[in-house]
């Protein structure tokens, strides 16, 4: 029977996207969007990477026939999909009303693995996270700041009222002013590491967490295949990050010994 843990009294299991389970190991996930061939995302998958995500808000067609036809192609790959519709409030590609959002979602939510909402959407997350966990869905509640970093308290209050709204996993995606602003992220996700987390400190200065976190606990790792072009700041490119993950992993296992 799998082992449960609790936080603030919420019971939290361990969490599988798909056929993928996580925390045993770094999941790497492929985010896709227009650029990608499904050659380059077939390619892709032989390198580690586990699981795909497809930013809908990145797509050049989005009515839903248009998106659909993407993700059955992109489930040909044999990989578990979690579908994004990002806002444009929190780093989407363009603006897409919330009632636009919500349609595009139903109509998908039967073919994908999982769903990414943003917190900052209350009425979205109401409408669909029991819908999602009805089917056997997982959901993704995510935080995104460009700015800065927030207070260890303010990022457990996020992770407390994600759980609140039922999350499978939390995501904590901000903004380093300082070296310090990452070690603190990190062992954030560490102390914190039971509530499923994955986090992210974003840009030029935050890249070194797209390796080090998920040593710290932070449950996916995400990337963009080479030929295409990074979906969020401070992304690394697949093969840099597959090789730079299996190397500090072999580190840190040496350590541990």
């Amino acid at each position: 029977m799998p082992q449960l843990r609790q936080l603030d009294g919420v019971l939290l299991r361990p969490v599988r996207i798909g056929n993928v389970l996580l925390g045993k190991s770094p999941v790497i996930v492929l985010t896709v969007a227009d650029r990608e061939a499904p050659a380059q995302i077939r390619k892709a998958g032989r390198l580690d990477a586990r699981v795909l995500e497809l930013r809908i808000d990145r797509l050049r067609k989005i009515s839903p026939d248009a998106v659909l036809k993407r993700i059955r192609l992109l489930r040909k790959l044999g990989r578990p999909l979690i579908a994004t519709i990002r806002s444009s409030r929190e780093g989407g590609g363009r603006l897409i009303s919330d009632p636009q959002r919500l349609e595009l979602f139903k109509k998908i939510l039967p073919e994908v693995q999982a769903i990414d909402l943003e917190l900052s959407s209350p009425w979205l997350v109401k409408a669909l996270v029991p819908t999602a966990r009805r089917k056997g869905k997982q959901v993704l509640l995510s935080y995104h700041n460009f700015k800065s970093t927030p207070s260890d308290s303010v990022l457990l209050q996020l992770v407390r009222k994600a759980k609140h709204e039922k999350a499978d996993l939390v995501k904590l995606a901000v903004t380093p002013k300082k070296p310090g602003d990452i070690a603190r992220l990190l062992l954030f996700t560490q102390r914190h590491r039971k509530a499923n987390l994955v986090t992210i400190a974003m840009g030029k200065r935050g890249a070194v967490s797209r390796v080090l976190a998920p040593l710290f606990g932070s449950l996916l790792a995400y990337t963009y295949a080479g030929a295409g072009r990074p979906q969020a700041p401070g992304q690394l490119p697949l093969r840099r990050l597959s090789k730079e993950l299996k190397r500090f992993s072999r580190l840190a296992a040496r350590s541990s010994v």
